[in-house]
């Protein structure tokens, strides 16, 4: 296989070969082995690619009625093949399961590397961040953030000092760079940037804040919900709850109402109950 084919769908659809699949127009396009598929796939179990989620071809497109998928792997429909069927999938694995070939090679205890955090929340750039990498072998290469230092570091872990107080960016992340691939976890420094959003339920859009220019422009007894948001890959699992200065919050419930405590449960104020 030539270099330009290497980062393209080619070796996909060669391995898929090599795991018993056929093209998709098998049988069907002129000169190919085999019997053709009906475009109804009446027959998808005995001719054509002997696949019955992969729709009949031809190759040549919806021009004889046919409907392929333009984007299967297997198909002929220039460089834009992107997956594999279930079905497809399902064949291959009986093809690896009944393969002598692979013997050897075969097993029901894979690892695969992984690369762990010792916290899942870092609100300080005071605190060292450290990574463990597991099932990464021997010949592993580090590489941090502009926005950190390098503590220490050995083949299956390492430990980083964030600076994210002369940074523009409060995003830190480590890298650990493998023979076949690279792996990274990335973490938000400090507190979560939140953002509070109101939105009306009823279909009068001009009356959806709950306080504009100091009025309120929220209808007394309409119902209305809160979303919360913000930045960092793990700020969600932190505990938090629904607060107001006065008085309970009124849940929706099948379109009716509900005293609850501030804190309901679902994080959301204005939605149906669980």
């Amino acid at each position: 296989m030539t270099n330009n084919y290497f980062n393209s769908h080619v070796p996909a659809h060669e391995m898929g070969h090599c795991l018993d699949l056929w093209h998709t127009f098998q049988g069907t396009r002129p000169g190919t082995s085999g019997c053709a598929e009906n475009k109804n796939g009446s027959n998808c179990t005995t001719c054509g690619d002997y696949v019955c989620d992969t729709p009949a071809d031809d190759s040549y497109g919806t021009s004889n009625g046919f409907n392929p998928n333009f984007f299967n792997v297997m198909s002929y429909y220039g460089m834009i093949g992107s997956y594999f069927t279930d079905g497809q999938k399902t064949r291959m694995k009986t093809a690896i399961l009944n393969s002598t070939l692979l013997n050897a090679v075969r097993s029901t205890t894979c690892t695969y590397p992984v690369l762990a955090s010792n916290k899942t929340l870092y609100c300080s750039d005071t605190e060292n961040l450290s990574f463990t990498l597991q099932n990464g072998g021997n010949s592993v290469t580090w590489r941090v953030s502009s926005n950190a230092t390098i503590i220490s570091q050995s083949n299956n872990a390492i430990t980083i000092q964030p600076n994210v107080q002369s940074s523009t960016s409060r995003i830190v992340w480590a890298e650990a760079v493998l023979p076949f691939q690279t792996i990274r976890k990335e973490f938000y420094i400090g507190t979560p940037r939140v953002a509070l959003t109101a939105y009306c339920t009823d279909n009068n859009s001009s009356y959806c804040h709950l306080n504009w220019m100091g009025f309120p422009t929220q209808s007394v007894g309409q119902p209305f919900s809160l979303s919360i948001s913000g930045q960092g890959d793990t700020w969600v699992d932190a505990d938090y709850e629904w607060e107001k200065i006065s008085g309970d919050f009124n849940f929706t419930n099948d379109g009716g109402y509900q005293t609850n405590p501030v804190n309901n449960g679902t994080k959301n104020i204005g939605k149906p109950l669980p």
